[in-house]
């Protein structure tokens, strides 16, 4: 017999990988990379863009190994905002995991739960080091699974006794309110505009899919936390004048899309302008927060690193608990 791959699935990964998990392991692996035990290729991602006006249509690819684990993944996805019409998830997320001496695959991880935990998780690492101590109010733009991850997540780090939501459509930002109210046992409320979602709020999430200058300077609270998660742009170029702090994951990756890239062909931010990537902040090479009146901004656009070390995790717990379907290669 030849060597066989582990299949896991999303409905036994969700069984395999909570956000305690996940915040555990991406803040495991920002101390990591800060160290540079990551490898890494010299292109952060291959990417194929297709045409198409008012929604996003892309297949992209990234790699890594990591030692520790004895592991290289390949990560590969694509989306088609016009997949819900076809009764088809929006996005499809695979992660081939191999073994490192070898080459010889390991498993194959269906990484759609495992990539929103990850989200969520980096922005809660995130506002572990850079958020306000005693931040307790959170405004969301966006009502999508982003959101909620990453409100979950804040909700572990930070003591968090409310939260406002605005998103195009009334209803989801209903749905997300409600829902989330009871689950997280906090006072949130639906808004229509963004000013009221962000007003007093002491962490920003922006989590959509616009391509388009959502956030103004004049909205951004005193002293808040902003964290950018939209894989286009939702900031006003102008934003970047009025923080003290950008703090990108992975500068390399950030300067290909999202805020970081429209700032930059703005002229708002210039290149080497970061202060530091936050695996150096976790890993205590800089200092986080250091003023209650700083305005921050993080990027947690999202590691490679961190989505094979979660897929990871999830492959060898389905070991363990003899989940998954073995396939002959």
């Amino acid at each position: 017999m030849g060597p066989k791959l582990l299949y896991v699935p999303r409905s036994e990964a969700e069984r395999l990988l909570d956000m305690a998990a996940a915040l555990r392991l991406v803040e495991e692996d920002f101390v990591r990379s800060a160290a540079g035990e990551a490898l890494l290729p010299a292109g952060r991602m291959m990417q194929v863009r297709l045409p198409k006006p008012g929604g996003h249509h892309y297949f992209f690819a990234t790699m890594c190994g990591l030692p520790p684990q004895g592991v290289v993944g390949f990560r590969f996805a694509a989306a088609n905002s016009e997949n819900v019409r076809r009764g088809l998830p929006e996005s499809f997320r695979y992660i081939v995991l191999a073994d490192m001496t070898s080459g010889c695959p390991l498993g194959l991880v269906d990484e759609t739960w495992s990539w929103a935990l990850r989200t969520g998780a980096e922005a809660g690492v995130a506002a572990r080091f850079l958020a306000r101590p005693g931040s307790a109010r959170v405004g969301l733009v966006g009502a999508g699974l982003m959101a909620e991850m990453t409100l979950r997540a804040l909700c572990e780090v930070l003591p968090v006794r409310e939260a406002r939501v605005t998103s195009r459509r009334p209803q989801t930002r209903q749905d997300l309110a409600e829902r989330m109210g009871k689950d997280l046992g906090i006072d949130i409320r639906a808004v229509p505009t963004i000013d009221e979602a962000l007003e007093g709020a002491d962490v920003v999430v922006t989590a959509t899919t616009a391509n388009a200058p959502l956030v103004k300077a004049h909205a951004l609270p005193w002293g808040c936390l902003i964290l950018s998660l939209g894989t286009y742009q939702e900031l006003d170029p102008g934003v970047f004048r009025c923080v003290t702090k950008v703090v990108p994951d992975d500068w390399e990756k950030c300067k290909i899309w999202g805020d970081i890239a429209e700032a930059l062909r703005a002229g708002t931010l210039r290149e080497g302008g970061i202060y530091a990537e936050l695996g150096e902040i976790v890993a205590g090479k800089r200092p986080g927060r250091e003023r209650d009146d700083e305005n921050i901004l993080a990027v947690p656009q999202g590691m490679i690193t961190q989505d094979v070390a979660l897929a990871h995790f999830i492959y060898e717990r389905a070991r363990e608990k003899g989940l998954g379907r073995w396939l002959e290669l």
